[in-house]
């Protein structure tokens, strides 16, 4: 960003600056004037009899004479003006920083995650406090144990933002809880109570058709004792999937919307992936004949 001085900027600093004069009272034992950068200052007594420095709406006070003041006035305004920059900065800061639920917003973090970070940065902050007080020792200016200071607050602010956050999870998360346990009864009637092995690899290939890579490197005799797992863990993907819809839909609406488009699709599903129920189904029936047998063994 290029900066540049205006018509007022211009005339202001035109004057003389850092030069004491009397200014409009004329008696320099009372009050001077000067300016730095432009802008004026004053060294004035006051009503006890001790002499004030004024500068862009700051005072320092306290001093014993004007040339005490005077000579002191170089370092006033760059205090003054560091200030300014502070303020400006921390401003900048405040805004900038996340909210909690911005913090929030992103499924990537559990309230455990937002705890443990809110833990970390209270640990750095107490850190960072503990330096800047003890850093006069080392031989720190008062700036840079102020901007210490400054830094240990931040750090403070941004853990008490993510243990807020944390707290934004924890109800999100529990809301989706029972959000998915409603949507996992609600699926009773309609996916939970497909039975049959080309149903429920027609299920396991729309919600997540990657898993059936592991019933295809097996031999259909050891197939089936997969089938039953992998079907479970599609309806449980399916009802988180279900329970995290953002729209205004009653839970055994998302349900029956589901299921019908479940249904059109699944003769296309069951055709494309014909070999593997083939496979399985064959397997299913031998281990449901052995059983048969093995059963009529034990009667005798």
């Amino acid at each position: 960003m290029n900066i540049e001085l205006g018509a007022e900027g211009k005339l202001v600093m035109s004057s003389p600056q850092q030069r004491w004069h009397a200014g409009n009272a004329g008696d320099e034992a009372l009050m001077q004037v000067l300016r730095f950068a432009g802008q004026e200052m004053m060294a004035l007594t006051d009503d006890k009899g001790g002499f004030t420095l004024a500068f862009l709406g700051f005072q320092a006070k306290g001093f014993s004479s004007m040339g005490a003041a005077k000579s002191s006035a170089s370092a006033f305004a760059r205090q003054v003006l560091s200030r300014m920059s502070d303020l400006v900065a921390d401003r900048t800061e405040k805004i900038r920083m996340k909210t909690p639920a911005q913090l929030a917003s992103s499924s990537l973090d559990s309230e455990k995650d937002h705890k443990t970070r809110a833990a970390t940065l209270r640990r750095v902050a107490g850190g960072v406090r503990s330096h800047a007080q003890a850093s006069a020792v080392a031989g720190f200016s008062d700036a840079e144990r102020k901007l210490l200071a400054k830094a240990a607050a931040l750090l403070e602010s941004a853990a008490t933002a993510s243990l807020k956050a944390a707290a934004i999870a924890k109800r999100r998360g529990d809301d989706r809880a029972t959000r998915q346990k409603e949507t996992l009864k609600a699926m009773q009637g309609t996916f939970a109570s497909l039975t049959t092995v080309a149903n429920q690899v027609a299920l396991i290939a729309a919600v997540r058709s990657y898993s059936l890579r592991h019933l295809e490197r097996h031999d259909p005799s050891n197939s089936q004792g997969g089938l039953p797992a992998l079907f479970r863990e599609a309806l449980v993907d399916l009802s988180e999937t279900l329970s995290t819809n953002d729209d205004d839909r009653a839970v055994a609406q998302v349900v029956t919307d589901a299921w019908g488009k479940f249904k059109s699709g699944k003769e296309a599903l069951q055709a494309r992936h014909s070999a593997v129920i083939a496979s399985l189904a064959g397997g299913v029936e031998a281990a449901t004949l052995a059983s048969k047998l093995i059963n009529q063994a034990r009667g005798q």
